[in-house]
Protein backbone atom coordinates (compact mmCIF):
# COMPACT_ATOMS: atom_id res chain seq x y z
CA UNK A 1 0.00 0.00 0.00
CA UNK A 2 2.83 2.71 0.91
CA UNK A 3 4.12 2.46 -2.84
CA UNK A 4 1.10 2.26 -4.26
CA UNK A 5 0.30 5.14 -2.98
CA UNK A 6 3.68 7.25 -3.50
CA UNK A 7 3.62 5.90 -6.83
CA UNK A 8 -0.50 7.44 -7.33
CA UNK A 9 1.21 10.70 -5.75
CA UNK A 10 4.29 10.87 -8.48
CA UNK A 11 2.12 10.35 -11.64
CA UNK A 12 -0.98 12.50 -10.47
CA UNK A 13 0.08 15.46 -8.63
CA UNK A 14 -0.25 18.34 -11.30
CA UNK A 15 2.90 20.73 -11.25
CA UNK A 16 4.98 17.62 -9.35
CA UNK A 17 8.77 19.19 -9.52
CA UNK A 18 10.69 16.49 -6.60
CA UNK A 19 9.90 14.33 -4.30
CA UNK A 20 11.41 13.25 -0.98
CA UNK A 21 11.36 10.23 1.55
CA UNK A 22 12.22 10.24 5.15
CA UNK A 23 12.68 6.47 6.10
CA UNK A 24 14.36 5.09 9.17
CA UNK A 25 16.63 1.58 8.38
CA UNK A 26 17.90 3.49 4.91
CA UNK A 27 20.18 0.45 4.15
CA UNK A 28 16.85 -1.76 3.97
CA UNK A 29 14.99 0.16 1.84
CA UNK A 30 17.79 1.79 0.07
CA UNK A 31 17.40 -1.45 -2.98
CA UNK A 32 13.82 -0.74 -3.42
CA UNK A 33 14.54 2.92 -3.69
CA UNK A 34 17.21 2.39 -6.52
CA UNK A 35 14.48 0.07 -8.55
CA UNK A 36 12.12 3.24 -8.43
CA UNK A 37 14.32 5.85 -9.37
CA UNK A 38 14.66 7.16 -5.87
CA UNK A 39 18.06 8.31 -5.42
CA UNK A 40 19.51 8.76 -1.78
CA UNK A 41 20.44 12.62 -1.00
CA UNK A 42 23.01 11.99 0.91
CA UNK A 43 24.44 8.66 2.51
CA UNK A 44 23.77 8.69 6.60
CA UNK A 45 26.56 8.02 8.37
CA UNK A 46 26.72 3.69 10.29
CA UNK A 47 25.29 5.39 13.24
CA UNK A 48 22.25 7.37 11.81
CA UNK A 49 19.04 5.22 11.02
CA UNK A 50 17.32 7.60 8.84
CA UNK A 51 18.06 8.16 4.91
CA UNK A 52 16.36 10.90 2.38
CA UNK A 53 15.70 9.66 -0.98
CA UNK A 54 13.98 11.75 -3.32
CA UNK A 55 13.79 12.53 -7.41
CA UNK A 56 13.25 15.45 -9.51
CA UNK A 57 10.62 15.06 -11.88
CA UNK A 58 11.71 17.91 -14.22
CA UNK A 59 14.67 15.99 -14.79
CA UNK A 60 12.65 12.63 -15.23
CA UNK A 61 9.04 13.73 -15.62
CA UNK A 62 6.30 11.12 -14.41
CA UNK A 63 5.12 9.74 -17.81
CA UNK A 64 8.64 9.11 -18.91
CA UNK A 65 9.12 7.46 -15.53
CA UNK A 66 6.38 5.79 -15.71
CA UNK A 67 6.94 4.20 -19.27
CA UNK A 68 10.89 3.16 -18.61
CA UNK A 69 9.40 1.46 -15.29
CA UNK A 70 6.37 -0.77 -17.62
CA UNK A 71 9.22 -1.51 -19.82
CA UNK A 72 11.39 -2.73 -16.97
CA UNK A 73 8.65 -4.68 -15.48
CA UNK A 74 7.76 -6.40 -19.16
CA UNK A 75 11.00 -7.24 -19.90
CA UNK A 76 12.04 -8.92 -16.93
CA UNK A 77 8.97 -10.75 -17.42
CA UNK A 78 9.65 -12.49 -20.77
CA UNK A 79 13.41 -12.74 -19.84
CA UNK A 80 11.94 -14.79 -16.59
CA UNK A 81 9.66 -16.68 -19.17
CA UNK A 82 12.62 -16.80 -21.66
CA UNK A 83 14.81 -18.28 -18.87
CA UNK A 84 11.90 -21.13 -17.39
CA UNK A 85 12.14 -22.70 -21.09
CA UNK A 86 15.33 -23.45 -21.50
Amino acid sequence: MFQARMMRGWLHEPGLAASYLVVADGQWWRPLMEYLGQHELERGHADHPYAIFGHDWLADPPQEWRDHQLDEELRAERCLNLFLRT
